[in-house]
């Protein structure tokens, strides 16, 4: 996915092909920079684990370019405590990627990608989300409602990849990907349509323009948005009935940089607007908001697949 692509600042990485602006074939050759210490992966490890809950827990808000090659990395950032709370709690992301070829294994915040194709700019395998359920809310009303317990989702995801003919740091990944309850938590599947569009605009500088629906099965949106008879008559809020259909759009604007050899960190932030059923379950429309935010701050270290 990422043969040579680019490099951000012509004092780093002068033996890394995979940081500079001239595209490299993939049996390129040369001296890599040194691959990140085991000292360096336990601090990283640690600063996810102690900075909070996991930070992404239904979008990442900063998600390192394709053009970046093999890295880890974390940061903390802000989240709705559920999808359509309005209030919002401090949490970690972490980050990762291998690759052999075009073949790769990623790790985004709560999921995990594998492409298993070695076929240029074409991707396709499985995929892991670990979905996070709604227990120990802040709201008091719907803390009164069932409890959602954490759960894992797994299918399979398609993507596709286009480069820039004059800079291949210009890219547009579009992708779909479809997932379904294994632990029979709310049994039920998510289809997700995705588009990541990274543009330059400085050799140091990359911005990035994400946006994504999400489609929920009745299974899914009646667990996470419906209102039972039995959570209705305790008092918390009335009964709704949650059908299949669209969940929420999203769009994400983020920056990346390069600020030392190999070490790069971004920002982003994330607008997701709940959509049909999602939005107007009582869950949402009298205790929460249908306008949800997720921003964030973190780094990755890089080196040469």
């Amino acid at each position: 996915m990422t043969q040579g692509v680019f490099r951000f600042r012509p004092a780093c990485n002068k033996n890394v092909p995979h940081l500079r602006n001239d595209p490299v074939p993939d049996d390129a050759e040369g001296e890599w920079a040194s691959k990140p210490s085991l000292s360096l992966l336990l601090a990283i490890f640690i600063m996810t684990i102690v900075a909070g809950p996991a930070f992404a827990q239904e979008g990442l808000v900063v998600i390192p370019p394709e053009s970046i090659p093999d890295h880890v990395g974390g940061g903390v950032g802000f989240a709705p405590d559920y999808v359509g709370s309005d209030n919002y709690f401090i949490g970690s992301l972490p980050v990762a990627r291998v690759s052999r070829g075009h073949r790769y294994l990623q790790l985004l915040g709560n999921s995990l990608y594998g492409n298993v194709l070695d076929a240029g700019r074409l991707e396709f395998g499985p995929v892991g989300v670990y979905r996070f359920g709604r227990e120990d809310v802040d709201d008091q009303i719907v803390s009164r409602l069932s409890e959602i317990d954490d759960t894992i989702d797994l299918g399979l995801f398609a993507g596709a990849e286009l480069l820039g003919l004059s800079d291949p740091r210009k890219r547009l990944w579009t992708g779909i990907s479809a997932q379904h309850d294994i632990l029979g938590k709310h049994q039920g599947y998510t289809v997700d349509v995705t588009a990541r569009l990274w543009w330059p605009v400085a050799d140091w500088l990359q911005l990035g323009l994400f946006g994504a629906v999400t489609y929920g099965s009745g299974d899914y949106m009646s667990t996470f948005f419906g209102v039972s008879q039995s959570d209705s008559t305790s008092g918390a809020l009335q009964s709704f009935k949650a059908d299949a259909g669209f969940r929420d759009a999203r769009i994400t604007a983020s920056f990346i940089t390069e600020v030392a050899p190999s070490w790069f960190v971004g920002a982003g932030l994330m607008y997701q607007r709940l959509l049909g059923d999602a939005a107007d379950t009582p869950i949402v429309s009298s205790r929460g908001s249908a306008n949800q935010l997720y921003g964030g701050v973190g780094f990755v270290y890089a080196w040469p697949p």
